[in-house]
């Protein structure tokens, strides 16, 4: 479930109310020591960003960051995750005998470790990882789904940059699950992600959010990565508030539905 725009500005307007939001400059330049000061952040670098949030951001002169990821957007790459959202999309639109049908082709070409039916179909997709993507590839084709561009392009990406509400961040290049990965692999994902954020935006400072969580992450790698790289900072992250942890910012998820009034609540 997403927010409409009508909820993500009853919700920023609700924070707007009770604290002030900052912008990464002013996080540089002041630190972020005041409990009623806030940085808003949007991860991954959908289009709706453009179309969608930055409208509501310019109406109410609020700033924000928003962490891409590169292949996903630089770089033109499918998502796994938007093509399991088309085919779900596309097997609720099949009549039962195709949809049978569909399963059968799927189960018999061992797609999956063990068959499942219609009732587990949507289950079974959504427990796909990234290490099995090719399975939703195998898929798509065999649907004769094309998923289209969901994601900012480069040319989108410098509009955005030029905004003066809006600083660009780096997400990884892929959104894989850094609690699945080596330091070398989270070492190049956040290296890399930063390098191709810098060619864009000719930014000399690229902050990185973690995708998922930092919790796993190996603090003292994080710390070498910053020494030997002054270029990111700083690093966001989805974290436990009772910890303390110096080279993460702390961020809470603000997508989340909890009726009726989630940003409250949380």
């Amino acid at each position: 479930k997403y927010k409409s725009n009508k909820e993500l500005e009853t919700d920023l307007l609700w924070l707007k109310n009770r604290y002030q939001f900052i912008s990464l400059e002013e996080y540089y330049n002041n630190g972020h020591k005041k409990t009623k000061q806030k940085l808003l952040t949007f991860d991954d670098g959908y289009i709706e960003l453009l179309t969608n949030v930055l409208p509501i951001l310019e109406r109410h002169s609020i700033p924000a960051i928003f962490f891409l990821t590169t292949n996903f957007t630089i770089n033109n790459e499918k998502f796994y995750r938007n093509s399991i959202s088309l085919i779900i999309d596309k097997l609720k639109s099949l009549d039962q005998n195709l949809l049978n049908r569909f399963l059968k082709k799927i189960n018999d070409d061992g797609f999956f470790k063990k068959n499942f039916n219609v009732e587990t179909y949507v289950e079974a997709l959504k427990k796909i990882k990234f290490e099995e993507k090719h399975i939703i590839e195998k898929i798509t084709n065999l649907l004769d789904i094309n998923p289209q561009r969901y994601f900012l392009n480069k040319k989108q990406i410098l509009e955005l940059n030029k905004h003066p509400l809006i600083t660009i961040g780096a997400h990884s290049q892929d959104h894989r699950d850094f609690s699945l990965c080596s330091d070398t692999e989270i070492n190049n994902q956040i290296i890399e992600s930063v390098e191709e954020i810098k060619k864009v935006t000719k930014s000399e400072i690229v902050p990185f959010a973690f995708p998922y969580s930092s919790e796993s992450v190996n603090r003292s790698l994080l710390e070498k990565i910053q020494s030997e790289n002054s270029n990111i900072y700083p690093f966001f992250g989805e974290c436990s508030f009772k910890s303390n942890d110096e080279i993460v910012l702390k961020r809470f998820q603000g997508d989340r539905f909890v009726s009726p009034y989630h940003i409250k609540t949380t």
